[in-house]
């Protein structure tokens, strides 16, 4: 384990891209920057400025020499008769001295005026293809930024409560994780937790000087990183903790197996040394799901309730029972044979729960009637990858697709137009009419991403703002509630156009699978990748999260 502090990119072959749910990571390039505050901007060369020397002063270094304007009146140069033509000549030389030098001297104030304006320009990713550009981290767009690489790449990770403060946004900060590895053989893989301690700022000199050398450690002090790990058989596809006991842990694994652990020793190692040796805690292990899966939940509300979904189709409840846990009358919910990509539980129903999957719908389901109560058919042009169901705003739920375009969607609005379809419809049976199903739309449909979306998840504590993570390697945070301003648009015309509701874009992870926002923590995330994982706090967010602390 090693952690690096920066992350700068220079592997620019491109390899064949995979599907989301197949184990092997892409290589492919990188990118990125942002708009309005985030800034990620390509490598550039110092402007090549000479200065003047005052020992030379006639030099021909200028190519066109300042005129001297000599006024008869001046103090600098006294025509009264009393100088003789030797001394007029010296006050002329040492005028166009002080002139030259005048002149210089803007000359580079100038330059380095232009160099920080191009370092302030908008590096916006093409939408066709990969960018032949190497990038640098724009140290001045992030509050705190943070490169961990690990021996193998994570699939999955998640965030894990804990008691350092409900709302925190003090340095140095602390945050606790539980990921699983994706090795080259399955018997060397695990199921780690791990601490990230004295996490402080980030540094940024804002009197920097482009045009003197950049220091390459130009950071804080390495956070202090510790790691405890058992033992797991095959990749992790999935990992999550349970909301109500952070020990509690649940694991996908690409053998086909939902396996549960109690971590509670390894992660209280984590703070004290071990006594005595650490030894795996295994609760449950299951085979019953025929194939691999992703989709994997906890719920938020009903202690110890799990949801699994597996690649042919098949969702099962899991209830705890005793030490270990049964499935809920032996039953699946099942609609269709396509894989199941993702699951969710209603962040305030303990029964409801929407699923996503590869014929491209989102279906609502309620586990007392075992069946699914609210459908939206053809969510995305292909299939749908991902959904986060919002944890303030209960009505909304917001999906990702392999169409690269993610979508938030108004269940209460849906749910009303259907009910009104469904009492027009038995109206119109009387007559033997036909009533036309009502088209089933978005709110809002962002079409930014040039790949399929990955990854993405409601802001905890701000309802209008998401994550969203995609395989053209960029993560985007959004603000839904944004609206476009006609007179900032006129004053921008000639800039790249950029979705106002756009927040931040952050890049330089190759083929990022999951981005999680902290759930104790205002604004700061974590992304895993095949090269390791980020954990960034944007400027802007964190700017804004204090002024409404402040207000408060």
């Amino acid at each position: 384990m090693s952690y690096k502090k920066s992350n700068k990119r220079k592997n620019n072959k491109k390899k064949k891209n995979k599907k989301r749910n197949q184990k092997k990571f892409k290589k492919k390039k990188i990118p990125i920057s942002k708009k309005n505050s985030p800034k990620q901007q390509p490598k550039k060369n110092k402007p090549n400025v000479k200065m003047i020397k005052e020992e030379d002063p006639f030099g021909d270094t200028f190519d066109q020499e300042p005129e001297i304007e000599l006024n008869e009146q001046s103090d600098e140069l006294d025509f009264d008769g009393k100088l003789t033509t030797e001394e007029i000549e010296e006050k002329l030389r040492n005028l166009e001295m002080k002139n030259k030098e005048v002149y210089a001297k803007d000359l580079v104030e100038e330059e380095i005026e232009e160099e920080l304006e191009k370092r302030q320009q908008i590096y916006v990713p093409k939408k066709n293809g990969e960018e032949s550009v190497e990038l640098e981290v724009n140290l001045e767009a992030y509050e705190l930024y943070f490169v961990l690489k690990v021996e193998w790449p994570c699939l999955s990770f998640d965030f894990l409560k804990d008691d350092l403060g409900i709302v925190r946004s003090e340095f140095p900060m602390t945050t606790y994780m539980i990921t699983g590895t994706q090795s080259r053989k399955a018997e060397e893989n695990s199921i780690m937790a791990m601490k990230l301690d004295q996490m402080y700022q980030t540094k940024f000199d804002q009197n920097e000087n482009p045009l003197e050398d950049e220091d390459p450690n130009n950071f804080d002090d390495d956070p202090l990183v510790d790691m405890k790990k058992i033992p797991h058989i095959g990749t992790v596809n999935r990992i999550r903790s349970m909301p109500q006991q952070n020990n509690i842990v649940a694991a996908w694994s690409d053998q086909g197996q939902i396996g549960i652990y109690n971590l509670k020793k390894q992660i209280d190692a984590l703070d004290h040394t071990p006594k005595q040796r650490l030894t795996s805690n295994v609760l449950f292990q299951s085979k019953v799901h025929k194939d691999e899966g992703y989709a994997l939940t906890w719920s938020p509300n009903e202690e110890g309730r799990l949801l699994s979904g597996d690649c042919t189709g098949k969702i099962y409840l899991w209830l705890p029972h005793e030490s270990t846990w049964v499935l809920d009358e032996k039953t699946s919910y099942q609609r269709s044979t396509e894989s199941i990509e993702d699951l969710t539980f209603s962040p305030n129903e303990g029964n409801v729960f929407a699923s996503c999957s590869v014929d491209r719908t989102i279906k609502i389901w309620d586990s007392r009637a075992k069946k699914c109560g609210l459908e939206i058919p053809n969510a995305h042009n292909s299939d749908v990858n991902v959904i986060s169901w919002n944890k303030i705003s209960d009505n909304l739920i917001a999906s990702g697709g392999d169409d690269g375009i993610f979508k938030v969607w108004d269940l209460a609005k849906i749910d009303q137009e259907l009910k009104y379809f469904q009492l027009e419809k038995k109206k119109q049976k009387r007559k033997k009419h036909k009533v036309q199903q009502p088209s089933i739309k978005p709110e809002v449909g962002f079409v930014w991403h040039s790949k399929p979306i990955t990854s993405l998840e409601w802001n905890p504590f701000d309802e209008t703002e998401i994550v969203v993570a995609s395989e053209d390697n960029q993560i985007t945070i959004w603000d839904i509630s944004l609206e476009k301003d006609e007179e900032i648009e006129k004053e921008n015309q000639n800039e790249p156009e950029i979705p106002p509701q756009l927040l931040f874009i952050h890049q330089g992870q190759k083929s990022v699978k999951e981005v999680h926002w902290h759930p104790q923590i205002p604004g700061l995330l974590a992304s895993t990748a095949s090269d390791g994982f980020n954990l960034f706090l944007p400027i802007n967010l964190y700017k804004r999260n204090l002024n409404e602390t402040n207000q408060k």
